[in-house]
């Protein structure tokens, strides 16, 4: 457990905390190739990687790898929303799932535990959030370069798509 207290999740916690908090998690495991989590279907739990490693595929098309103390899936345990990607084993891979209901019942229980855990979340949300923007500016950057080669119609569906709202 040395290494997994390195994760941004568990940040400012010490052992007996972090001892306490796995608690309200389950050990799930997948194969290498095995899909964790489905972009589009409706989340109930976040994963914390304890072992091996993972793909992020948003339609398809490959985004970053993660390893152990990574948390997938943070944004629909909070908004019960559809997960924004999907997430695919690497190799054979140990997770810790937090379901919605152990969420909750966290909060009852440990109040001072899940108010440091809604920190770090926040924090680790925060940092995707301004990764996803840098990505997207390079983009914007990019379709500026072409526009001079592209004709007004696709320039236009391009345009448009970028100008949509992002929330």
């Amino acid at each position: 457990m040395p290494d997994l207290m390195e994760s941004a999740f568990l940040h400012g916690l010490n052992e007996q905390e972090v001892f306490d908090l796995l608690q309200f998690f389950e050990v799930r495991h997948f194969l290498k190739g095995a899909v964790l989590l489905t972009e589009g279907v409706v989340g109930e739990e976040m994963l914390l990687i304890v072992s091996g490693r993972v793909s992020v595929k948003f339609e398809g098309h490959y985004i970053k790898s993660f390893g152990m103390g990574s948390v997938m899936g943070e944004i629909s345990l909070i908004d019960h929303g559809e997960r924004t990607a999907s997430v695919i084993a690497e190799t054979d891979v140990e997770v810790r799932t937090l379901s919605t209901s152990a969420w909750l019942r966290l909060r009852q229980e440990r109040p001072d535990l899940a108010s440091r855990i809604s920190f770090n979340l926040n924090c680790i949300i925060a940092q995707k959030f301004r990764s996803s923007y840098a990505r997207m500016k390079d983009l914007h950057r990019e379709v500026h370069k072409l526009e001079a080669k592209l004709d007004s119609g696709s320039l236009k569906r391009i345009k448009k798509i970028l100008t949509r709202d992002l929330f």
